[in-house]
């Protein structure tokens, strides 16, 4: 669940360089924000990521299965 003060941030470079937009970009952002560090992993679920992306789970896992063949 999405508190009114959680945040994630869009890097350029995912702009830029991985060339990613709409669900696959709020699905990489949003897994990034909790990986940067070592040691730090995603725990989220598929329902945290649909909120932030404001789109279906299968919108969501169509995202996630394009981002792994990446």
């Amino acid at each position: 669940m999405i508190d009114r003060d959680n945040y994630i941030v869009i890097q350029g470079w995912m702009l830029t360089d991985l060339k990613l937009k709409g669900v696959p970009l709020m699905t990489y952002a949003c897994i990034y924000g909790f990986s940067q560090a070592d040691g730090q992993t995603f725990h989220g679920g598929i329902e945290y990521i649909m909120d932030w992306a404001g789109a279906a789970k299968r919108s969501v896992l169509y995202a996630l299965n394009q981002l792994e063949n990446r």
